[in-house]
């Protein structure tokens, strides 16, 4: 995301009404105030950016040294330093004071505004698909690299695959694999015994009725634990939850 510039001249030209209009209205999480509107590509860019939005956190309602984000985080605090620095450079953080000590003072930094919106247009995109695409990547990519590390620490040994009660086909890991006679294992998911990588991907027909009710119960169960595993409460982030829920047309189904 941090990147060049995609989408050239064009940026943004796709982000008409009618494509916003399909977005849902979300409640947004802040301090009631005002949204601070930014227009400027490099700022939106930052923003949008995973890793450099985490740093961002940690000066959103408060002020805060560099040292105590990286400590906050548990990340390095040369990283942390870089992005903070670009993001004061782009004005998304303003120093509010200085620390006195021996030697040069410590700089405090926090955001100017506790909400802010970035309007599609400032996005390095073409259109509302490369921008959802983009960002999607960045997740996906981020998930594949964790379990692939973390599967290269606990191997498996492949995939069963077979057909559910419910007239699905499942596929799920196996650490051993069957040989003749054995029976299939209990999943290790459903026993509330695994704290492995875990994605389900399921294509479903619902009614419009069962779909709302679907997105309901996942935005319960994602805010429930966006509050036990809040960043903020200290530590960096062990777990990645990535959760979508999307229509499909006609060109969508495999």
């Amino acid at each position: 995301m941090e990147g060049g510039e995609v989408g050239g001249e064009d940026r943004g030209v796709g982000h008409d009404q009618r494509m916003r209009a399909r977005l849902p209205e979300m409640t947004h999480q802040g301090s009631g105030s005002s949204p601070h509107r930014v227009d400027d590509p490099l700022a939106a860019r930052l923003l949008l950016d995973a890793a450099t939005r985490e740093v961002f956190g940690c000066f959103l309602d408060r002020d805060r040294s560099v040292r105590e984000a990286a400590d906050l985080l548990e990340r390095d605090l040369d990283a942390v330093l870089y992005r903070v620095k670009r993001l004061h450079a782009a004005g998304l953080l303003e120093v509010v004071a200085l620390q006195r000590r021996a030697g040069r003072p410590v700089r405090r930094y926090r955001a100017p505004h506790a909400l802010w919106f970035v309007p599609f247009e400032a996005l390095p995109y073409v259109d509302l698909e490369e921008t959802f695409a983009a960002m999607g990547h960045t997740q996906v990519d981020r998930a594949a690299r964790a379990s692939a590390r973390w599967l290269a620490r606990d191997p498996w040994a492949g995939y069963l695959i077979g057909m559910g009660a419910d007239g699905q086909v499942w596929l799920r890991g196996t650490r051993e694999a069957p040989t003749a006679g054995t029976s299939v294992q209990p999943d290790p998911v459903q026993l509330g015994q695994y704290d492995g990588p875990l994605d389900v991907a399921l294509d479903l027909r619902l009614t419009r009725a069962q779909t709302a009710e679907l997105n309901a119960e996942l935005w319960a169960l994602t805010s429930k634990y966006a509050e036990l595993g809040a960043v903020s409460s200290g530590g960096g982030a062990n777990r990645l939850l990535f959760v979508t829920s999307v229509p499909l047309e006609e060109e969508d189904r495999p």
